[in-house]
């Protein structure tokens, strides 16, 4: 698989972290005890989670699961 662009993943990282700010995100009642480095921890599995799915659906592996 080809590398994306490093400048793309760091646009989408800041859309990520607007999107779920940590100040929108402490609205929920789920979150609501959130720690900022809670809320760090979480982005970045979600960052992990995002680029693992991306990585697999473009890998060229016509295996089916």
């Amino acid at each position: 698989m080809s590398k994306f662009p490093k400048h793309r993943v760091q646009k989408a990282k800041e859309k990520l972290r607007e999107i779920l700010s940590y100040e929108k995100l402490k609205t929920k009642t789920k979150y609501r005890d959130l720690t900022k480095e809670q809320y760090f921890v979480l982005i970045n599995n979600l960052e992990k989670i995002s680029f693992l799915i991306l990585e697999t659906y473009f890998s060229g592996n016509d295996q089916r699961i």
